[in-house]
């Protein structure tokens, strides 16, 4: 199944491959696959393929090797993986982060389903959050790389032999996860600005109906997701959100949040959303 959808990514890419021919030059930072890109273990034509990531999969570029490469670190702890990648088969900053749609394969792991630090059974095993689906982001023989890409993003290998989850197909995401511009406002003037308006609107906790204060949110984690969405010609929104960190059984929780719509420095609109 897995394959076939492989198969049929590299199909679109080689339509959207006029669409893609020119980049940005390479430099180190934020950077996102344009094409169906595989990760390296050297940097030379004909290296071990160590994973193939879809197109519009975020990658930190560490070093630029060459005109032709560049290592990257692609996930973060406890599930990160580095090689290198072909430059021009990045797009490279958060403006050019924003210009490839990513491909999405999402999957719920079974209960109890192993995850692992690196694509080995010997691996350490990790716990995955239990309340969420994963986005399949890169493949390679018998390993998936996944990312729940929740307020907190987390990245985790499983074997392809333990896809017991169900499965929902998506063709490309309709945001990708961002970071913001330097013409655009600070995720510290968002959660700010956030503060001020649940206290001037008089917002009450879920759970309890309890009036939220201004010494309540001073306590809470405070997390900012920045999307840029496709439609419409694109468009920019951060969903900041003020969580427990700690629940009653132990996992963070959300206590409330906003989602404001952003162009450049200014917040053009705001919305609790169905929260």
């Amino acid at each position: 199944m897995l394959r076939r959808w492989i198969a049929l990514l590299a199909l679109l890419c080689m339509f959207c491959a006029p669409a893609l021919a020119q980049h940005t030059t390479p430099a180190e930072g934020p950077a996102a696959t344009a094409v169906s890109a595989q990760l390296l273990a050297s940097p030379m034509r004909g290296a071990q393929a160590l994973m193939n990531y879809w197109p519009g999969v975020r990658v930190q570029v560490t070093r630029v090797v060459s005109p032709e490469y560049v290592q990257v670190n692609v996930g973060a702890q406890p599930g990160s993986l580095m090689g290198y990648m072909r430059a021009d088969a990045l797009y490279y900053g958060e403006a050019g982060v924003r210009m490839i749609q990513p491909y999405q394969l999402r999957y719920q792991p079974a209960p109890g389903e192993r995850m692992y630090t690196y694509c080995d059974a010997m691996a350490q095993t990790v716990a995955p959050p239990e309340y969420t689906y994963f986005n399949v982001i890169g493949e390679t023989d018998g390993w998936l790389h996944l990312m729940e890409d929740g307020p907190d993003v987390f990245y985790a290998f499983a074997p392809i032999g333990d896809w017991t989850g169900d499965q929902e197909i998506e063709y490309f995401a309709p945001f990708v996860r961002s970071a913001p511009l330097e013409t655009e406002i600070t995720t510290d003037e968002a959660i700010a600005y956030a503060k001020e308006r649940i206290l001037a609107d008089g917002i009450r906790r879920d759970e309890t109906g309890e009036l939220i204060t201004r010494e309540m949110l001073d306590q809470l984690v405070p997390v900012v997701r920045v999307l840029w969405y496709f439609d419409q010609g694109g468009h920019c929104e951060y969903a900041v959100e003020f969580w427990y960190a700690q629940g009653m059984e132990g996992y963070p929780y959300l206590c409330t949040g906003m989602t404001l719509s952003v162009e450049g420095g200014e917040i053009t609109d705001a919305s609790y959303g169905n929260g």
